[in-house]
């Protein structure tokens, strides 16, 4: 009944073991899967030639649909498949019509499933060998973030009027998430004060894209003169680092600005100033960790709660 285990059969074993319809048993001497219901299987005639593939269940399957959906760090996406997952009847259509409205996650979760069916191939495969004696395969390992990574596209494509208008519409709605608990109409003039005179030009917004040409975030420059009697020629100001909440945690913004930060290298760009302001200070530590230094703090109080908080009465 040994066997050595290829690639090949490795992926026959997996479609036997996910066909509900029939049984299916390896054949030790072919190395191929077959059916029960095949006219050359006879396992009476001949027992120690056929070994039956691993058992995998619709409870499997879900419980490796529930995996999934609970190691993604996007929170929207996450909730979505999870909500699929627990509306009852038709549960497995559900996941599916869930993954088709995010293409890179549907992508991402084949591969998740590939590798997990192959490695649950393999750990059964080499307990066989441990009895055999054979020499155990090994349990390919792949990073989840670079799957997801690997299918965006990052470039500069802003010339057309519609892109600068989106832009321009995603950077507005970054701002007020940011500074969202303050009152919008001091927000959106603030706003725009902030971007009077500024303009999207080549080069300086680099845009991340899904497979299927949608938007996921972009980054947002301006290079400043500097003074070179100083040994400082360019000064890069970086206006916004956005992310589309549906792509988030997928490591969609450290990949924007590594890229800026390389192009700006290659400019030959001295400094490059990034403001965190509101909700996004909690982005400090990641651009910390990309070697960013704090230069300035700023400190703001709501006079109101403060005179709530220490009124003589």
């Amino acid at each position: 009944m040994k066997f050595q285990m290829t690639p090949e059969l490795i992926d026959e074993v997996i479609f036997g073991m996910e066909n509900q319809e029939s049984t299916y048993f390896i054949d030790t001497e072919e190395c191929v899967v077959v059916p029960e219901d095949d006219e050359n299987f006879d396992l009476d005639a001949d027992p120690d030639r056929y070994l039956e593939v691993p058992d995998w269940t619709s409870i499997d399957g879900f419980k490796l649909m529930e995996r999934f959906a609970a190691g993604l760090r996007n929170p929207i996406v996450r909730e979505n498949l999870r909500l699929s997952l627990g509306a009852g009847r038709g549960v497995f259509r559900n996941f599916k019509n869930a993954l088709k409205e995010r293409p890179d996650v549907e992508k991402l979760w084949f591969s998740y499933k590939e590798r997990e069916m192959r490695k649950l191939v393999v750990e059964w495969y080499n307990e066989l060998c441990e009895v055999w004696g054979f020499q155990k395969l090994a349990v390919e390992e792949e990073e989840t973030e670079e799957l997801v990574l690997s299918d965006f596209v990052l470039s500069h494509p802003v010339s057309e009027e519609a892109m600068r208008a989106r832009l321009l519409d995603m950077d507005r709605c970054s701002y007020r998430e940011a500074l969202d608990g303050y009152p919008p109409g001091w927000v959106d003039a603030k706003y725009e004060k902030d971007r009077t005179g500024v303009e999207f030009r080549d080069g300086q917004v680099i845009l991340a894209e899904t497979p299927s040409g949608e938007t996921a975030g972009f980054i947002w420059g301006q290079s400043l003169p500097a003074d070179s009697s100083e040994g400082i020629s360019v000064i890069d100001r970086i206006l916004q680092l956005f992310v589309v909440p549906e792509y988030r945690g997928l490591g969609v913004s450290k990949a924007l600005l590594e890229r800026y930060c390389r192009e700006a290298y290659d400019r030959n760009v001295s400094r490059i100033f990034i403001d965190c302001v509101g909700g996004s200070l909690g982005f400090g530590e990641r651009i910390e960790s990309e070697g960013f230094e704090v230069m300035a703090r700023t400190y703001v109080l709501d006079v109101g709660k403060w005179g709530r908080g220490n009124s003589e009465g």
